[in-house]
């Protein structure tokens, strides 16, 4: 190889090795910057987000037993209020001795209280056959029935705030009475029960008193826990009476002995609920 190309080997041998020592060092100072930059950052490790996952233990066949209560139903008569229907008072038609009788002979027929707790009769059938007995206007008998039924009363004024209490804690509470038209159509508005109750259940609107047990199933409570997907177990009935079929599906069933307990009771479930 002669001089002059020994030479120009050399040369362009000796440029390449200078751009790749720049390039090398290029590399450095950028590695440096960045590392600069990182170090200024807060790279501390953060636990990630934890899910927040409730699990409820299994309530076994009785979980209202348990503390684990979903709805509570509660009775009306002897349970929430002790007023009757053609209940004498300021503005009643007919007379005390009248309306009592009234209210005896309507009462006294079973079969006739059963129809129109199922819906099978509505209030103006029912003071048409009292009127028709005991010789009276129809007109006076329906105006002192709607009359008794806004006036009802509850027991005690504070079950109010225990009953939404409870609901607002996320329990539903649900009236569940075996009634008539007539208190859906005066009693409910006038006491304005909506506004306590998240639901109302009355016989005559569900075509089946509470008492009614067929297949294995209650028509009155079943369908409305199957609608929410709430099982029976997870319910709670508080009421005057021992109702067997509730008690057949599942529903812990408590007695109330007196009225005047009611408050004292509902606070102690929601005690031991919560």
């Amino acid at each position: 190889m002669g001089c002059d190309a020994l030479r120009t080997r050399c040369c362009s041998t000796g440029r390449a090795s200078s751009s790749r020592s720049q390039l090398a060092k290029l590399r450095l100072r950028a590695l440096g910057a960045l590392t600069c930059q990182l170090a200024s950052l807060d790279l501390r490790v953060r636990p990630a987000r934890q899910r927040l996952i409730v699990t409820r233990p299994y309530a076994g066949p009785r979980g209202a037993q348990n503390g684990l209560v979903d709805v509570v139903f509660v009775d009306w008569h002897k349970t929430l209020s002790t007023s009757l229907f053609w209940a004498h008072g300021p503005g009643c038609r007919l007379p005390p001795a009248t309306l009592a009788e009234v209210g005896k002979y309507v009462f006294g027929q079973h079969q006739l209280v059963r129809d129109w707790m199922l819906g099978a009769m509505v209030g103006e059938d029912v003071c048409g056959l009292a009127a028709d007995y005991f010789g009276l206007g129809v007109d006076d008998v329906l105006a002192d029935l709607e009359r008794s039924c806004r006036k009802m009363k509850l027991c005690d004024p504070a079950v109010v705030d225990t009953l939404r209490l409870i609901s607002e804690r996320g329990i539903k509470v649900v009236l569940a009475t075996d009634n008539m038209d007539a208190f859906r159509r005066w009693t409910i508005p006038d006491l304005q029960i909506d506004t306590v109750f998240d639901d109302v259940l009355t016989s005559d609107f569900c075509g089946a008193l509470k008492a009614d047990l067929s297949d294995g199933l209650s028509p009155f409570f079943s369908p409305w826990l199957a609608d929410r997907g709430i099982a029976p177990s997870e319910a709670v009935l508080i009421d005057d009476t021992r109702v067997a079929a509730a008690e057949a599906i599942g529903i812990d069933v408590r007695l109330v002995e007196d009225p005047s307990n009611l408050v004292a009771m509902l606070a102690e479930l929601a005690r031991r609920t919560f």
